[in-house]
Protein backbone atom coordinates (compact mmCIF):
# COMPACT_ATOMS: atom_id res chain seq x y z
CA UNK A 1 0.00 0.00 0.00
CA UNK A 2 1.44 3.28 -0.88
CA UNK A 3 -0.25 6.04 1.35
CA UNK A 4 -1.38 5.74 5.09
CA UNK A 5 -5.20 4.15 5.64
CA UNK A 6 -7.43 4.75 8.41
CA UNK A 7 -9.25 1.55 10.47
CA UNK A 8 -11.02 2.51 12.73
CA UNK A 9 -8.78 3.79 15.35
CA UNK A 10 -5.61 2.48 13.60
CA UNK A 11 -3.58 3.75 10.70
CA UNK A 12 -2.80 1.34 8.33
CA UNK A 13 1.29 1.99 7.37
CA UNK A 14 2.08 -1.04 4.95
CA UNK A 15 1.00 -4.60 4.55
CA UNK A 16 3.16 -6.95 5.58
CA UNK A 17 1.68 -10.11 4.48
CA UNK A 18 -1.87 -11.94 3.33
CA UNK A 19 -2.47 -15.47 4.43
CA UNK A 20 -5.47 -17.86 4.16
CA UNK A 21 -7.65 -16.18 6.42
CA UNK A 22 -6.63 -13.07 7.22
CA UNK A 23 -3.96 -9.97 5.99
CA UNK A 24 -1.56 -8.14 7.78
CA UNK A 25 -0.37 -4.65 8.47
CA UNK A 26 1.88 -2.77 10.48
CA UNK A 27 -0.44 0.56 11.62
CA UNK A 28 0.14 3.25 14.75
CA UNK A 29 -2.68 3.51 17.15
CA UNK A 30 -2.75 6.83 18.65
CA UNK A 31 -3.92 7.35 22.15
CA UNK A 32 -5.61 9.92 23.63
CA UNK A 33 -2.71 11.28 25.67
CA UNK A 34 -0.74 11.39 22.48
CA UNK A 35 1.29 7.97 22.60
CA UNK A 36 1.67 6.37 19.75
CA UNK A 37 2.16 2.45 19.37
CA UNK A 38 3.15 0.82 16.50
CA UNK A 39 1.25 -3.04 16.59
CA UNK A 40 -0.11 -5.61 13.90
CA UNK A 41 -3.47 -5.53 12.94
CA UNK A 42 -4.63 -8.95 11.48
CA UNK A 43 -7.56 -8.40 9.36
CA UNK A 44 -9.79 -11.02 8.79
CA UNK A 45 -10.42 -11.76 4.94
CA UNK A 46 -14.68 -10.75 3.51
CA UNK A 47 -15.25 -14.51 2.75
CA UNK A 48 -14.55 -15.38 5.92
CA UNK A 49 -16.88 -12.34 7.41
CA UNK A 50 -19.85 -14.32 6.15
CA UNK A 51 -19.16 -17.22 7.95
CA UNK A 52 -21.11 -16.98 11.54
CA UNK A 53 -19.65 -19.98 13.25
CA UNK A 54 -16.27 -19.02 12.21
CA UNK A 55 -17.02 -15.28 13.76
CA UNK A 56 -17.86 -16.81 17.03
CA UNK A 57 -14.75 -19.06 17.23
CA UNK A 58 -12.60 -16.48 16.19
CA UNK A 59 -13.63 -14.20 19.16
CA UNK A 60 -14.24 -16.83 21.33
CA UNK A 61 -10.20 -17.46 20.72
CA UNK A 62 -9.51 -13.79 20.67
CA UNK A 63 -10.62 -13.51 23.95
CA UNK A 64 -8.67 -16.07 25.37
CA UNK A 65 -4.92 -15.21 23.63
CA UNK A 66 -6.38 -11.46 24.98
CA UNK A 67 -5.65 -13.45 28.85
CA UNK A 68 -2.09 -14.86 27.36
CA UNK A 69 0.80 -12.73 29.45
CA UNK A 70 4.02 -14.15 28.39
CA UNK A 71 7.26 -13.31 26.85
CA UNK A 72 7.05 -16.16 24.77
CA UNK A 73 3.76 -15.49 23.18
CA UNK A 74 3.04 -12.51 20.87
CA UNK A 75 0.89 -10.40 23.28
CA UNK A 76 -2.71 -9.65 21.78
CA UNK A 77 -3.69 -5.64 23.07
CA UNK A 78 -7.18 -5.51 21.39
CA UNK A 79 -9.58 -6.94 18.88
CA UNK A 80 -12.35 -5.92 17.86
CA UNK A 81 -15.06 -5.09 14.42
CA UNK A 82 -14.58 -1.63 12.11
CA UNK A 83 -17.33 -1.32 9.70
CA UNK A 84 -18.14 -5.27 9.18
CA UNK A 85 -14.05 -6.49 9.33
CA UNK A 86 -13.24 -7.79 12.48
CA UNK A 87 -9.25 -7.97 13.46
CA UNK A 88 -6.43 -8.38 15.79
CA UNK A 89 -4.01 -6.03 17.22
CA UNK A 90 -0.94 -7.73 17.81
CA UNK A 91 2.22 -7.06 19.69
CA UNK A 92 4.81 -5.74 16.55
CA UNK A 93 7.63 -7.98 16.70
CA UNK A 94 10.41 -6.57 14.31
CA UNK A 95 12.17 -9.12 12.70
CA UNK A 96 11.25 -12.48 10.15
CA UNK A 97 9.54 -15.56 11.00
CA UNK A 98 10.95 -18.84 11.52
CA UNK A 99 9.85 -19.99 8.13
CA UNK A 100 11.56 -17.37 6.46
CA UNK A 101 14.49 -18.34 7.99
CA UNK A 102 14.79 -21.68 7.33
CA UNK A 103 13.58 -21.42 3.51
CA UNK A 104 16.56 -18.53 3.49
CA UNK A 105 19.20 -20.68 5.23
CA UNK A 106 18.44 -23.64 3.32
CA UNK A 107 18.97 -21.43 0.12
CA UNK A 108 22.50 -20.91 0.96
CA UNK A 109 23.31 -24.50 2.12
CA UNK A 110 23.36 -23.10 5.97
CA UNK A 111 21.18 -23.97 9.01
CA UNK A 112 20.73 -22.42 12.66
CA UNK A 113 23.53 -24.09 15.09
CA UNK A 114 22.55 -26.36 17.54
CA UNK A 115 23.11 -24.20 20.53
CA UNK A 116 20.74 -21.81 18.86
CA UNK A 117 17.87 -24.31 17.97
CA UNK A 118 18.11 -25.57 21.33
CA UNK A 119 17.58 -21.48 22.75
CA UNK A 120 14.65 -21.81 20.35
CA UNK A 121 13.16 -25.14 21.86
CA UNK A 122 13.88 -23.69 25.46
CA UNK A 123 11.83 -20.74 24.60
CA UNK A 124 8.92 -22.19 22.41
CA UNK A 125 8.24 -25.51 24.96
CA UNK A 126 8.12 -22.21 28.11
CA UNK A 127 5.52 -20.16 26.42
CA UNK A 128 3.49 -23.94 26.02
CA UNK A 129 4.09 -24.52 29.50
CA UNK A 130 2.73 -21.20 30.62
CA UNK A 131 -0.17 -21.86 28.07
CA UNK A 132 -0.90 -25.16 29.18
CA UNK A 133 -0.36 -25.16 32.81
CA UNK A 134 -2.99 -24.18 35.79
CA UNK A 135 -2.62 -20.51 36.73
CA UNK A 136 -0.93 -19.93 40.16
CA UNK A 137 -4.40 -20.04 41.52
CA UNK A 138 -4.77 -23.21 40.24
CA UNK A 139 -7.32 -21.87 37.73
CA UNK A 140 -7.15 -24.33 34.91
CA UNK A 141 -5.65 -21.97 31.76
CA UNK A 142 -5.69 -25.46 29.13
CA UNK A 143 -4.71 -23.63 26.30
CA UNK A 144 -3.56 -25.35 23.54
CA UNK A 145 -2.22 -23.83 20.12
CA UNK A 146 -3.39 -26.09 17.25
CA UNK A 147 -1.11 -24.77 14.57
CA UNK A 148 2.41 -24.95 16.06
CA UNK A 149 4.82 -24.64 12.95
CA UNK A 150 7.84 -22.07 11.79
CA UNK A 151 5.05 -19.77 10.15
CA UNK A 152 3.69 -19.06 13.46
CA UNK A 153 7.57 -18.45 15.32
CA UNK A 154 8.47 -15.18 15.55
CA UNK A 155 11.85 -13.87 15.94
CA UNK A 156 13.01 -10.17 16.60
CA UNK A 157 15.92 -8.72 15.69
CA UNK A 158 17.23 -9.06 19.30
CA UNK A 159 16.83 -12.68 18.91
CA UNK A 160 13.55 -12.94 21.12
CA UNK A 161 11.00 -16.07 19.94
CA UNK A 162 7.14 -15.41 20.10
CA UNK A 163 4.74 -17.47 19.20
CA UNK A 164 1.63 -16.22 17.62
CA UNK A 165 -1.61 -16.66 16.41
CA UNK A 166 -3.03 -19.50 19.14
CA UNK A 167 -6.21 -20.81 19.11
CA UNK A 168 -6.44 -19.50 15.37
CA UNK A 169 -6.72 -23.34 13.48
CA UNK A 170 -9.92 -24.08 15.82
CA UNK A 171 -12.04 -21.21 13.84
CA UNK A 172 -10.52 -22.29 11.26
CA UNK A 173 -11.40 -25.81 11.46
CA UNK A 174 -15.24 -24.45 11.51
CA UNK A 175 -15.18 -23.68 8.26
CA UNK A 176 -15.85 -26.53 5.69
CA UNK A 177 -14.24 -25.06 2.53
CA UNK A 178 -11.15 -23.88 4.18
CA UNK A 179 -10.92 -27.33 6.82
CA UNK A 180 -9.32 -29.40 4.07
CA UNK A 181 -6.68 -26.67 2.49
CA UNK A 182 -6.01 -26.22 6.18
CA UNK A 183 -4.96 -29.57 6.95
CA UNK A 184 -3.00 -29.99 3.44
CA UNK A 185 -1.28 -27.28 3.97
CA UNK A 186 -0.26 -27.98 7.74
CA UNK A 187 -0.36 -32.21 7.70
CA UNK A 188 3.85 -32.84 7.91
CA UNK A 189 3.35 -30.60 11.22
CA UNK A 190 0.14 -32.75 12.90
CA UNK A 191 -0.02 -35.30 15.65
CA UNK A 192 -0.92 -38.53 14.28
CA UNK A 193 -3.60 -38.86 16.89
CA UNK A 194 -5.05 -35.31 14.85
CA UNK A 195 -4.38 -35.80 11.07
CA UNK A 196 -6.14 -39.44 11.36
CA UNK A 197 -8.91 -39.03 14.19
CA UNK A 198 -9.26 -35.28 15.01
CA UNK A 199 -7.96 -35.53 18.65
CA UNK A 200 -5.80 -32.65 20.02
CA UNK A 201 -4.28 -32.36 23.72
CA UNK A 202 -1.19 -30.54 24.57
CA UNK A 203 0.32 -33.52 23.82
CA UNK A 204 -0.29 -32.89 20.14
CA UNK A 205 1.11 -29.63 20.09
CA UNK A 206 4.46 -30.86 21.49
CA UNK A 207 4.59 -33.22 18.48
CA UNK A 208 3.75 -30.42 16.41
CA UNK A 209 6.78 -28.23 18.23
CA UNK A 210 9.39 -31.63 17.87
CA UNK A 211 8.92 -31.13 13.73
CA UNK A 212 9.57 -27.58 14.02
CA UNK A 213 12.83 -28.14 15.72
CA UNK A 214 13.72 -31.20 13.59
CA UNK A 215 13.15 -28.79 10.83
CA UNK A 216 15.44 -25.88 12.42
CA UNK A 217 18.47 -28.39 12.59
CA UNK A 218 18.15 -30.26 9.41
CA UNK A 219 16.69 -27.88 7.06
CA UNK A 220 13.58 -30.16 5.79
CA UNK A 221 10.80 -31.57 7.72
CA UNK A 222 11.14 -35.08 8.61
CA UNK A 223 7.88 -36.59 7.52
CA UNK A 224 7.57 -35.24 4.15
CA UNK A 225 5.93 -37.92 1.29
CA UNK A 226 5.89 -38.07 -2.21
CA UNK A 227 2.32 -37.47 -1.18
CA UNK A 228 -0.42 -36.38 1.48
CA UNK A 229 -0.89 -40.24 2.01
CA UNK A 230 2.46 -41.13 2.44
CA UNK A 231 3.29 -38.50 4.50
CA UNK A 232 0.08 -39.88 7.04
CA UNK A 233 1.51 -42.96 6.65
CA UNK A 234 5.36 -41.49 7.77
CA UNK A 235 3.33 -39.50 10.81
CA UNK A 236 1.14 -42.78 11.59
CA UNK A 237 4.24 -45.57 12.04
CA UNK A 238 7.14 -42.69 13.24
CA UNK A 239 8.83 -43.20 9.32
CA UNK A 240 11.75 -40.57 9.38
CA UNK A 241 15.62 -39.82 8.92
CA UNK A 242 17.01 -39.77 12.71
CA UNK A 243 18.25 -36.51 13.52
CA UNK A 244 21.64 -37.91 14.92
CA UNK A 245 21.78 -39.70 11.72
CA UNK A 246 20.80 -36.69 9.28
CA UNK A 247 22.93 -34.34 11.12
CA UNK A 248 26.20 -36.30 12.66
CA UNK A 249 27.12 -33.35 14.32
CA UNK A 250 23.96 -32.45 16.64
CA UNK A 251 24.06 -33.18 20.06
CA UNK A 252 22.92 -36.55 20.87
CA UNK A 253 21.10 -35.62 24.02
CA UNK A 254 19.27 -32.80 22.31
CA UNK A 255 18.70 -35.02 19.13
CA UNK A 256 17.26 -37.28 21.49
CA UNK A 257 14.94 -34.79 22.83
CA UNK A 258 13.67 -33.75 19.56
CA UNK A 259 13.21 -37.50 18.50
CA UNK A 260 11.05 -38.52 21.82
CA UNK A 261 8.42 -34.98 21.09
CA UNK A 262 7.97 -37.23 17.58
CA UNK A 263 7.02 -40.12 18.52
CA UNK A 264 3.95 -40.89 17.13
CA UNK A 265 2.37 -43.20 20.21
CA UNK A 266 1.66 -39.81 23.03
CA UNK A 267 2.11 -42.50 25.80
CA UNK A 268 5.97 -42.76 24.40
CA UNK A 269 6.32 -38.38 23.60
CA UNK A 270 6.97 -36.13 26.69
CA UNK A 271 3.39 -35.82 28.76
CA UNK A 272 3.96 -31.76 29.33
CA UNK A 273 6.35 -29.11 28.03
CA UNK A 274 7.21 -29.27 31.48
CA UNK A 275 8.55 -32.98 31.51
CA UNK A 276 10.51 -31.67 27.73
CA UNK A 277 11.88 -28.79 29.90
CA UNK A 278 13.74 -30.90 32.57
CA UNK A 279 14.69 -33.33 30.09
CA UNK A 280 16.52 -30.18 28.41
CA UNK A 281 17.97 -28.34 31.50
CA UNK A 282 21.23 -30.96 31.23
CA UNK A 283 21.66 -28.72 27.50
CA UNK A 284 23.76 -25.76 27.38
CA UNK A 285 23.15 -23.43 25.19
CA UNK A 286 25.67 -20.98 24.77
CA UNK A 287 24.70 -17.77 26.82
CA UNK A 288 25.30 -15.98 23.26
CA UNK A 289 22.54 -17.68 21.75
CA UNK A 290 19.86 -15.17 21.31
CA UNK A 291 22.48 -12.80 20.36
CA UNK A 292 23.42 -15.02 17.30
CA UNK A 293 19.70 -15.49 16.51
CA UNK A 294 19.08 -11.75 16.30
CA UNK A 295 22.17 -10.91 14.01
CA UNK A 296 21.06 -13.82 12.01
CA UNK A 297 17.65 -12.34 11.63
CA UNK A 298 18.71 -8.97 11.17
CA UNK A 299 21.26 -9.96 8.26
CA UNK A 300 18.46 -11.90 6.60
CA UNK A 301 15.68 -9.13 7.19
CA UNK A 302 17.69 -6.66 5.39
CA UNK A 303 18.99 -8.59 2.72
CA UNK A 304 15.77 -10.01 2.17
CA UNK A 305 15.58 -9.11 -1.38
CA UNK A 306 19.23 -9.39 -2.46
CA UNK A 307 20.40 -12.03 -4.63
CA UNK A 308 21.99 -15.47 -2.37
CA UNK A 309 25.94 -14.07 -2.78
CA UNK A 310 25.22 -10.61 -1.47
CA UNK A 311 22.96 -12.49 1.41
CA UNK A 312 25.52 -14.98 2.22
CA UNK A 313 28.47 -12.74 2.25
CA UNK A 314 25.85 -10.33 5.11
CA UNK A 315 24.98 -13.15 7.02
CA UNK A 316 28.89 -14.11 7.12
CA UNK A 317 29.87 -11.05 8.38
CA UNK A 318 26.98 -11.22 11.32
CA UNK A 319 27.39 -15.05 12.17
CA UNK A 320 28.76 -15.41 15.59
CA UNK A 321 30.58 -18.81 16.37
CA UNK A 322 29.79 -19.46 20.30
CA UNK A 323 32.99 -21.17 20.59
CA UNK A 324 34.99 -18.45 19.25
CA UNK A 325 33.08 -15.33 20.86
CA UNK A 326 35.83 -14.22 23.37
CA UNK A 327 37.78 -13.79 20.17
CA UNK A 328 35.16 -12.26 17.63
CA UNK A 329 35.32 -14.78 15.10
CA UNK A 330 32.95 -15.40 12.86
CA UNK A 331 31.76 -18.49 11.11
CA UNK A 332 28.82 -20.34 9.62
CA UNK A 333 26.38 -23.21 11.02
CA UNK A 334 28.71 -25.74 12.90
CA UNK A 335 28.96 -28.67 10.10
CA UNK A 336 29.79 -25.96 7.24
CA UNK A 337 32.77 -26.28 5.15
CA UNK A 338 35.98 -24.35 6.64
CA UNK A 339 35.70 -20.78 5.43
CA UNK A 340 38.06 -17.97 6.47
CA UNK A 341 36.99 -16.14 9.60
CA UNK A 342 36.03 -12.96 10.03
CA UNK A 343 37.50 -10.77 13.24
CA UNK A 344 35.51 -8.52 14.83
CA UNK A 345 35.24 -6.64 17.73
CA UNK A 346 32.39 -9.18 20.06
CA UNK A 347 29.34 -6.24 21.03
CA UNK A 348 28.46 -6.58 24.67
CA UNK A 349 24.97 -8.24 25.22
CA UNK A 350 21.98 -9.23 27.68
CA UNK A 351 22.31 -12.78 29.73
CA UNK A 352 19.46 -15.28 28.70
CA UNK A 353 16.55 -14.37 29.87
CA UNK A 354 16.04 -15.70 33.66
CA UNK A 355 13.17 -18.00 33.05
CA UNK A 356 15.37 -20.10 31.62
CA UNK A 357 17.18 -23.30 33.44
CA UNK A 358 20.10 -21.76 35.75
CA UNK A 359 22.85 -23.72 34.49
CA UNK A 360 21.61 -21.12 30.93
CA UNK A 361 21.68 -18.21 32.93
CA UNK A 362 25.07 -19.08 34.48
CA UNK A 363 26.89 -20.07 31.11
CA UNK A 364 25.56 -16.60 29.86
CA UNK A 365 27.27 -14.58 32.79
CA UNK A 366 30.38 -16.40 31.71
CA UNK A 367 30.67 -17.03 28.04
CA UNK A 368 34.66 -16.76 27.81
CA UNK A 369 34.35 -20.17 30.16
CA UNK A 370 31.66 -22.06 27.88
CA UNK A 371 30.29 -25.27 29.67
CA UNK A 372 30.30 -28.39 27.81
CA UNK A 373 26.81 -28.74 25.69
CA UNK A 374 25.71 -31.50 28.26
CA UNK A 375 26.06 -31.40 32.10
CA UNK A 376 25.21 -34.10 34.55
CA UNK A 377 22.27 -32.57 36.48
CA UNK A 378 21.83 -33.01 40.05
CA UNK A 379 19.67 -35.82 41.51
CA UNK A 380 17.25 -32.39 42.06
CA UNK A 381 17.23 -30.65 39.24
CA UNK A 382 14.09 -29.95 37.29
CA UNK A 383 11.75 -27.44 38.37
CA UNK A 384 13.03 -26.21 41.51
CA UNK A 385 15.90 -25.30 39.25
CA UNK A 386 14.09 -23.00 36.76
CA UNK A 387 12.62 -19.80 38.86
CA UNK A 388 9.21 -18.42 37.83
CA UNK A 389 7.74 -21.37 36.21
CA UNK A 390 4.91 -23.23 36.89
CA UNK A 391 4.72 -26.98 36.56
CA UNK A 392 2.01 -28.14 34.35
CA UNK A 393 -0.38 -30.77 36.17
CA UNK A 394 -0.17 -34.25 34.55
CA UNK A 395 -2.34 -34.94 32.25
CA UNK A 396 -5.04 -37.35 32.94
Amino acid sequence: MSEVTQFGPFELVRRLGRGGMAETFEAIRHGASGVSQRVCIKRILPAFERDTEFLRLFLEEARVSASLHHGGIAQVLDFGEVEGSHYLALELVEGLDLRTVISRLVELDDRLTTGVVAHLAFELAGALEYAHAATPSGRARGVVHRDISPSNVLLSREGEVKLTDFGIAKAMSADVATRTAAVKGKLPYMAPEYASAGHFNAQSDLFSLGVTLYECVRGRRPFDGANDLETLENLQRGRYARLSEAVPSVDRAFAAAVERLLEPDPERRYRTASEFLDELVALSPPGTAQLILGRVVGALADHVDSDLSTTHEALAHTRLRETELDQGTLLLADDSAPRDPVVVSAAPHEPTRTRLPTVLAESAAAPHARPPQVAAPSPDAGIATRPGRVKAPPSE
